[in-house]
């Protein structure tokens, strides 16, 4: 049976932290793994859910049905990959790997996703979303396989803080449309369209929080971010999409593509710096960045472009170089694992 996941990604940032003492010599770069998640085309509709590390593709599950890798958090040597599998009767299933063994959140008897995932401790958290039994789809995270339901909508996103929970996606409201939404602690927080557009496709797609600083990455006929509930429109307009938000210092980056460029004939994959649209493609073939990650210095995006025949390639950028990975399909996540 076919069926269509809707992948919103999101993704967690990871941050090095280089304690810096006098010296006559420079510390060397210390060692990293780098993961790359996915979806493997295996088959004519058929993808599997994927992760490759530093180049090497690993299938999550098998190709006899369709599944998808969605999000990534690493914690100490634990991988955490959730995304979503099958049940028997066709639904989707969010599921969470653990250093690749695969865990079901919920029966299948039902529809639910699972789209981001974030580690505190020992404690593991999953957003997405599960359905009523009237069908309606409601925004849900799970604590340790414990799901809490939220709103009716979407989440898209999640970071933990101390004790605190931050999910960010979507939520209907009185007017049953969707604006874009953040909960802390289960509470609902709603933004106001820029435009008065009443947009059902208005969402967050990524959040992150610094120093208790709230950034949240978003479309609402608009690519923009917020923090702290202030609106920062991106360059490009309404051709800018945004899917992840990460923070270094005062920088603010976003990953994502624009497709309103008259030049281009495809979307283009494009991480904006503070607002400003930076091209990671020529836009001679389809490309997006779905993900963004930043290691000391170092920052990574991870994404997709086409061949000419139209087939999908996953790749990587890391400080804009592009490294192409060696299987077909595309790139939703991106985590490094330090030494």
């Amino acid at each position: 049976m076919k069926f269509k996941i809707h992948v919103l990604f999101v993704f967690i940032v990871l941050v090095g932290m280089v304690a810096c003492k006098k010296s006559s010599t420079p510390s060397p770069n210390k060692a990293v793994d780098i993961y790359v998640i996915g979806n493997h085309f295996a088959a004519k509709d058929i993808f599997v859910a994927t992760y490759w590390k530093n180049g090497i593709a690993t299938a999550l599950e098998d190709s006899l049905t369709n599944s998808s890798a969605n999000a990534i958090a690493i914690n100490g040597s634990d991988v955490y990959i959730v995304g979503n599998t099958l049940s028997a009767s066709g639904k989707t299933v969010p599921t969470e790997w653990k250093n690749g063994i695969a865990t079901m959140l919920t029966d299948g008897s039902s529809i639910a996703e699972a789209r981001a995932v974030a580690v505190s401790g020992k404690d593991v958290y999953i957003a997405g979303l599960t359905t009523n039994t009237d069908g309606l789809t409601i925004a849900t995270y799970w604590k340790n396989g414990v799901a809490t339901n939220l709103n009716p909508g979407y989440a898209n996103a999640i970071a933990v803080t101390g004790n605190d929970v931050y999910i960010a996606g979507a939520m209907l409201n009185n007017d049953n449309y969707y604006l874009t939404t953040y909960w802390k602690n289960g509470l609902p927080t709603q933004f106001p369209n820029v435009l008065p557009v009443n947009n059902i496709s208005a969402r967050a797609n990524g959040i992150s929080v610094v120093n208790n600083d709230i950034y949240i990455a978003g479309y609402d006929y608009a690519g923009e971010y917020w923090k702290n509930g202030i609106v920062a429109t991106l360059s490009a307009g309404i051709g800018a999409f945004p899917w992840a938000i990460a923070v270094s210092g005062a920088d603010v980056y976003l990953a994502g593509y624009t497709n309103n460029s008259t030049s281009k004939l495809h979307s283009v994959a494009t991480y904006w710096k503070n607002g400003t649209a930076i091209e990671l493609s020529d836009g001679s073939l389809k490309s997006a960045a779905r993900a963004v990650t930043i290691n000391g210095n170092d920052i990574y995006f991870a994404g997709f472009t086409t061949n000419a025949d139209g087939s999908y390639v996953s790749l990587y950028w890391k400080n804009g170089i592009r490294v192409q990975l060696p299987t077909s399909g595309y790139a939703t996540g991106i985590a490094i694992m330090q030494h």
